[in-house]
């Protein structure tokens, strides 16, 4: 993993398929890892930031896996203000795993004012 999947677009076509697969394999999260890290560092397309925006909702709604704070660290990178409704809304969930997992994504959120991204009420 050497390679600048910056400048191969094969590399990098490669690199959000495997992400958007989320496999689920012996060391497979560690792959992830290192990936996230190197995406963190790209200018992603709003095709990429959907995506990750979508992985890190189904890791809110499923398990977060050891990985979960990597994904949140591009919350500032692929922030919307729809993306930042979906988390508000589980925020609200009934389910308390799904809220606990929805705090520490809002966590990750850019300061805007006093609050923590668009619309949270943290208890």
């Amino acid at each position: 993993m050497t390679e600048d999947i910056g400048n191969d677009g094969e590399l990098r076509a490669f690199t959000f398929s495997y992400v958007k697969s989320d496999p689920y394999f012996f060391r497979s999260g560690y792959i992830l890892e290192r990936l996230l890290r190197r995406i963190k560092k790209l200018d992603l397309s709003e095709t990429e930031k959907i995506l990750i925006q979508e992985l890190i909702l189904k890791r809110i709604d499923t398990n977060a896996l050891r990985n979960f704070r990597d994904m949140c660290r591009l919350i500032p990178m692929i922030e919307t203000e729809g993306f930042s409704n979906k988390i508000a809304a589980r925020l609200r969930s009934d389910e308390p795993s799904i809220r606990h997992r929805a705090e520490f994504a809002a966590l990750y959120f850019p300061i805007r004012g006093k609050a923590r991204g668009v619309g949270f009420e943290m208890a």
